[in-house]
């Protein structure tokens, strides 16, 4: 549902799997790992967007450097934590 929800709106993806784990429908980890799914999704969205609206392959070549970048960090950041952070 997350990777689907990055697609739609990664906010809305974030703040139903905050309110699930709130509630405890699922485990924090669980949750956590769906909001950073669906805001990598909402990341990886944009990119096309942005090539395809603006039409200018400069700009859109940079956006994709910083976006893929960020992805990159969120990746990293994830795995660390799962591997690193293990209550």
């Amino acid at each position: 549902m997350s990777l689907i929800g990055g697609f739609i709106s990664s906010a809305s993806a974030v703040a139903s799997a905050g309110s699930l784990a709130a509630r405890g429908a699922v485990p924090p980890d669980v949750a956590g790992t769906g909001a950073v799914l669906a805001s990598l999704t909402s990341t990886l969205v944009n990119a096309p967007l942005v090539a395809r609206v603006s039409r200018e392959h400069r700009l859109a070549g940079r956006i994709a450097w910083g976006l893929g970048i960020i992805v990159a960090l969120g990746v990293v950041g994830a795995v660390w934590l799962g591997h690193f952070c293990r209550g």
